[in-house]
């Protein structure tokens, strides 16, 4: 996703930026990729005369789950319910102010 590509076509912006999401069924293929995008980034700025930086700004990998401990935490849901929070919980979750 450009974030920002300038105010011009065809004219080199002072600063540009770019959000890269590398997503696969495992994690050596997001690796994989990582370093393809790292190596298109790089290509860019060469023929630009430009420099590149960059900032990993989250990590999700793809999780081994575990079907013994998904039953066995199914099973307790079922004996003693969902946990039950509060709206003003509810709002502290999804970044309002902070419960008292």
């Amino acid at each position: 996703m450009i974030t920002n590509g300038g105010d011009q076509p065809n004219v080199i912006p002072p600063l540009a930026s770019v959000w890269y999401f590398f997503r696969e069924i495992d994690f050596e293929n997001i690796k994989r990729n990582y370093e393809i995008g790292n190596k298109i980034a790089e290509a860019a700025a060469m023929m630009t005369d430009t420099t590149v930086t960059r900032k990993v700004v989250g990590v999700a990998a793809p999780r081994h789950f575990n079907k013994p401990i998904a039953e066995a935490i199914q099973s307790n849901i079922a004996r003693v319910g969902m946990p039950q929070w509060t709206d003003e919980e509810q709002t502290f979750c999804e970044g309002g102010a902070a419960p008292d």
